[in-house]
């Protein structure tokens, strides 16, 4: 229905789509209903970002995985979690790094199209792999997909500020809020 209500508005306002636009569009993947609420669950628990609530959000993401495997965003979360959790120190970095590295390039591997897997491999590589130039097209990559999605203008933010980028981190810190006020 998505699809089909997209697509008549689209054509109802004449709205020139790329290619890239008409293939995302043209998409029908079939969401599994009890994976995408556990996903849901999840990322309200990693919103919260406590060691209690994070381990409250691996719960959910690995329980949408249980109900489909090839489900991305539960990858993505999961690969979230734990970069939070490393650089937080609540988990070794080693350890941090490995489970991180695992979770977001099956994310992206399942869903290349998908901006919260391509922000989180770009925190990956500024903040694990410390490949900056490449977490950057990463960062950059992100927002082409998906301009509004909150967390990856937030993480993206988070990058340019510690880059001594003060402006455009300031601009992408206000996209995040403007996107998602809480």
């Amino acid at each position: 229905l998505h699809h089909e209500v997209a697509l008549r508005v689209a054509t109802a306002l004449d709205a020139p789509l790329s290619i890239a636009e008409r293939e995302r569009l043209a998409e029908r993947a079939a969401v599994n209903s009890e994976a995408f609420a556990s996903y849901l669950r999840g990322r309200f628990f990693w919103h919260q970002r406590t060691a209690s609530s994070y381990a409250r959000a691996i719960e959910h993401f690995e329980r949408a995985l249980a109900q489909d495997s090839l489900f991305a965003p539960a990858y993505a979360g999961l690969a979230s979690v734990y970069v939070q959790l490393g650089m937080s120190g609540q988990l070794p970095i080693a350890e941090a790094a490995a489970k991180t590295r695992a979770m977001v390039l099956r994310a992206v591997a399942l869903a290349d199209n998908s901006a919260e897997a391509h922000a989180v491999l770009a925190l990956y590589l500024h903040g694990y792999a410390w490949d900056s130039e490449a977490a950057e097209r990463e960062f950059r990559c992100a927002p082409e997909l998906d301009p509004n999605h909150p967390m990856t203008n937030q993480y993206y933010s988070t990058f340019l500020r510690s880059h001594g980028r003060f402006d455009e981190a300031v601009a992408h810190g206000r996209r995040a809020v403007e996107f998602d006020p809480l």
